[in-house]
């Protein structure tokens, strides 16, 4: 489970990828030939051992880590409370899941191994949110303006990572409220909505995949130390119809219909220089690179989704629980705080 978490850490903003063979290719840079034989029968276990197999082709994994880190995109939108006069201000969290094939850990593990690939994926967010009515220049449109994200922190055991989110947003209003039961309910009418998200995250990890030994007429050993390195740049265009019902003026339960079209470009990098060492005299012989393990891809480019939200109103005051159904494959769910006047 530990390993599958840091992977995921890693992953989590780097966008869609594929690597291909990657391999470790290891020199001796002593300039003594005494010590080439054992270093290539080091190389060779190196490369059999299996330490390396999750660094195949994890395509269905780390999409999946890039669509939950879109998803996340709707933390502090206010879908819901669209009837404001004046002005919205919103803080949230959010976080995105993708639903993984098995609940069993274990299994997870196992076809991470064995496969090289699963689709997972978990992302969260911090965000701030500010809207306002356009009323004074067309009736029932409110626009949106989005930033938030994290900035490099280690957060997991020298894990850094860091993001950026912006976006601006439109809703307009197509069918107005209706007063239900006397005032003691409200139908909020329908509201089409719409917008630009830029989101860019860095991310760095380096951890080690065990030391290995080597005999063959002088005693090497290496732990080789791989570098995950991701910058991503992902773009996004939601589309949603929402509508919302408001009950014993305490009350608020949101539903919709959108999708998420959503383009960009993710260079990912895997790095590792490491120290061979000669074990008598505990002395660099050799040196231990990681090779063939760079690639550059696209995100996943249409998502379906199902919206829903139970909120709470106390005066201006706003609390919301929105969730967001990817039926082919995860969700979003968040807390927001706000204020509206």
């Amino acid at each position: 489970m530990k390993k599958i978490i840091l992977i995921s850490l890693i992953v989590l903003l780097s966008g869609s990828i594929n690597i291909f063979a990657a391999t470790i290719n290891i020199t001796n840079t002593s300039g003594n030939p005494a010590y080439d034989a054992a270093i290539n029968d080091l190389e060779i276990q190196v490369n059999a051992s299996g330490d390396l197999t999750f660094l195949g082709d994890n395509k269905e994994f780390a999409t999946g880590m890039a669509d939950a880190t879109q998803f996340t995109t709707a933390t502090s939108t206010f879908n819901s409370f669209q009837n404001y006069s004046l002005f919205a201000v919103s803080v949230g969290f959010g976080m995105g899941v993708i639903i993984p094939e098995s609940n069993d850990v274990n299994k997870l593990e196992d076809k991470l191994r064995t496969e090289g690939d699963l689709s997972i994926g978990i992302a969260n967010t911090v965000t701030l949110n500010l809207g306002i009515n356009l009323g004074l220049f067309i009736d029932n449109l409110y626009a949106n303006a989005v930033i938030g994200g994290m900035p490099e922190t280690d957060v997991y055991e020298g894990l850094m990572m860091q993001q950026t989110v912006l976006g601006l947003g439109l809703n307009y209003k197509v069918i107005d409220s209706i007063g239900l039961l006397g005032g003691l309910a409200k139908w909020r009418g329908i509201s089409l909505g719409s917008g630009f998200y830029y989101m860019h995250s860095k991310s760095t990890y380096s951890f080690e995949t065990g030391e290995q030994t080597v005999t063959n007429g002088q005693t090497v050993k290496v732990n080789p130390l791989v570098e995950f390195k991701s910058d991503i740049s992902i773009y996004k265009i939601p589309v949603e119809a929402v509508t919302s019902f408001q009950a014993l003026y305490i009350f608020n339960f949101g539903f919709g219909l959108g999708a998420d079209l959503v383009f960009g470009k993710s260079d990912f990098t895997i790095d590792a220089t490491t120290d061979v060492i000669e074990t008598t005299g505990n002395t660099k012989i050799g040196e231990a690179e990681l090779i063939d393990a760079d690639t550059e891809t696209n995100p996943s480019m249409f998502k379906f989704k199902i919206l829903a939200s139970v909120g709470f109103n106390l005066g201006p005051v706003k609390i919301d629980v929105p969730v967001s159904y990817y039926p082919t494959d995860g969700l979003f769910t968040g807390l927001s705080l706000g204020f509206v006047w």
